[in-house]
């Protein structure tokens, strides 16, 4: 049968109410880029009051981007439990250049047919990391390809997966 996609995570973005009010509580901004005549556009962004220098940032959870923690951007994780079952066919960790471009059935769709066939039909089946890998590459391209088709040709945001 079709192999069906499962979120064990949810997108940590800084219009989500409970990102925003700590960001806000925090004194962080939460607001789209402006353009030069002043029009909000894109997703809403982490500021920084009075530091545009550094840019907005489109996520409230991260690792990195330490500029961001005293207005309310955090590295703590939520954490959710997943009981592995012979169900479960592949894990896919990506960062959100893959999740803002590709839902999770486009993935789930992406990797399947980027691994093995037989391997897929045989219920606890191991991939070679080669297999993984192919499947990851195959992933980080197709969401490239969205973004510069999305964003015309100009940018693409940072793209990493594991498979």
């Amino acid at each position: 049968g079709a192999i069906e996609a499962a979120a064990l995570s949810r997108d940590h973005k800084p219009d989500d109410r409970n990102e925003m009010d700590r960001i806000t509580g925090m004194g962080g901004v939460v607001q789209p880029s402006q353009n030069q005549y002043g029009q909000f556009m894109g997703p809403a962004r982490v500021w920084i009051p009075g530091r545009q220098d550094v840019g907005g940032l489109a996520i409230a959870r991260t690792m990195g981007d330490m500029s961001y923690t005293a207005v309310g951007v955090t590295s703590t994780p939520e954490i959710s439990v997943h009981e592995i079952s012979p169900n479960d066919v592949f894990l896919v960790l990506g960062s959100d250049g893959i999740w803002d471009r590709l839902s999770n059935s486009e993935v789930t769709d992406i990797v399947s047919k980027s691994l093995p066939a037989q391997k897929l039909s045989v219920p606890n089946s191991d991939f070679s990391k080669q297999d993984c890998r192919k499947a990851a590459a195959v992933l980080t391209k197709t969401a490239q390809a969205r973004w510069r088709s999305c964003r015309g040709g100009w940018y693409v945001d940072d793209i990493t997966a594991m498979v």
